[in-house]
């Protein structure tokens, strides 16, 4: 049986992944809810994340969490968190201040809740672009 496009991507991306983490000799992972709405907030949170010391970073919409790898002697998930807040996006850690937040577009305003960050409830599909 032949796999089909969408295995070879999850095969190359698994492959990927594991290369990545291997060449960071003090890898560790951690997943972290963040909050956010769409593929533009997908794509902010994971750029912010991704400097020097991080090798992976991968925010899931649907769950409202990022699974990030980093050298932990280089950086730390509190870092990581802060530049993510820094960007506009609350997280487990770290608020985002009024005025990150208010950068976003306007598809990217999730509806902030203070200090709980949790997943979205079954069956949200908003913001779904």
């Amino acid at each position: 049986m032949n796999p089909t496009r969408t295995e070879l991507l999850m095969h190359f991306a698994t492959f990927s992944f594991l290369v990545s983490c291997s060449s960071i000799p003090n890898a560790s992972t951690t997943e972290v809810m963040v909050n956010g709405n769409c593929g533009m907030c997908e794509e902010t949170i994971e750029e912010a994340a991704l400097v020097e010391g991080v090798a992976m970073a991968d925010w899931d919409r649907a769950t409202r969490k990022a699974k990030i790898t980093f050298d932990s002697m280089t950086t730390s998930a509190a870092a990581v968190l802060q530049r993510i807040a820094q960007a506009g996006y609350d997280n487990e850690q770290f608020i985002a201040t009024d005025e990150a937040y208010a950068d976003r577009p306007i598809c990217c305003q999730y509806e902030r809740t203070g200090t709980t960050i949790a997943p979205p409830e079954p069956g949200n599909t908003a913001h779904g672009h």
